[in-house]
């Protein structure tokens, strides 16, 4: 904006034209529009901060390898024919963290999942912004949800080898607490149905007398959450008059 200054009238100088208060008032204007671009200015930065602040996602989910969510993982597993494998993790905990940074960092392990499976994230970290809207937001909680729903998963971290049609296959329970080969062996393991939950049932089924296929079953039942199953095999081992030590160490898991 320019400005224009007067020279007093008794000078002889240009009168202003609109009267003796015409650069008061310009000057006025200018202030006010000064102070209204500022208000705006300010309000536009505290809503882009108050955005930015609201998402508390981190980054190391951004940097996770697998980025596919296990709902679309399982579509697609419909069409190649490889089983989908959902890494459930909660990023912002330590086993979480661990099983990303260091077990899944692995170049081997990364190369032999998605040549086997359909690879999937389940992060319940994520935490977009407000701004994607409400809609969004509740149905990334009902994607985010439904794996440990459908799959009565009750612990993070966890890795689900769900099939073509849906359905479990197996699961690793405690997978930060194992290494990269450890890992790739067992999911291997998983892929040609050994030392997996049926393998185990039908182990026991030829032989139920046996406490260790037993007892074995007891734990992997109890790490699945099937806790009708856990209470059934430990009724049946405290009642072994034969392996006594066994029976009392069921009746103490059994209170």
């Amino acid at each position: 904006m320019t400005f224009k200054c007067f020279g007093d009238r008794t000078g002889g100088a240009e009168p202003p034209p609109h009267g003796d208060n015409y650069f008061v008032i310009s000057l006025k204007r200018f202030v006010a529009a000064t102070v209204v671009l500022l208000f705006v200015a300010q309000g536009l930065r505290a809503q882009s901060s108050s955005n930015t602040a609201a998402s508390t996602t981190p980054r190391i989910h951004y940097q996770f390898p697998f980025q596919t969510m296990w709902d679309d993982a399982v579509l697609t597993s419909v069409k190649s024919g490889k089983p989908t494998v959902a890494f459930d993790l909660d990023l912002v905990d330590s086993a979480s963290i661990h099983l990303a940074n260091v077990v899944i960092h692995d170049p081997h392990l990364q190369s032999y999942l998605r040549s086997h499976f359909e690879t999937a994230m389940n992060d319940f970290a994520s935490d977009p912004p407000p701004s994607v809207g409400l809609d969004s937001l509740r149905n990334l909680g009902w994607r985010l949800s439904g794996l440990e729903k459908d799959y009565h998963i009750g612990k993070r971290p966890c890795i689900i080898v769900i099939g073509t049609n849906k359905q479990e296959i197996d699961r690793i329970v405690f997978p930060a607490t194992l290494t990269a080969k450890q890992l790739e062996r067992q999911l291997d393991d998983i892929l040609h149905s050994r030392n997996t939950l049926q393998s185990a049932i039908n182990a026991f089924w030829q032989d139920s007398s046996k406490v260790a296929s037993r007892s074995k079953l007891i734990d992997l039942f109890e790490q699945r959450g099937k806790y009708d199953s856990v209470i059934y095999h430990l009724e049946s081992l405290r009642r072994d008059t034969i392996h006594r030590i066994d029976a009392q160490n069921a009746w103490g898991r059994y209170a």
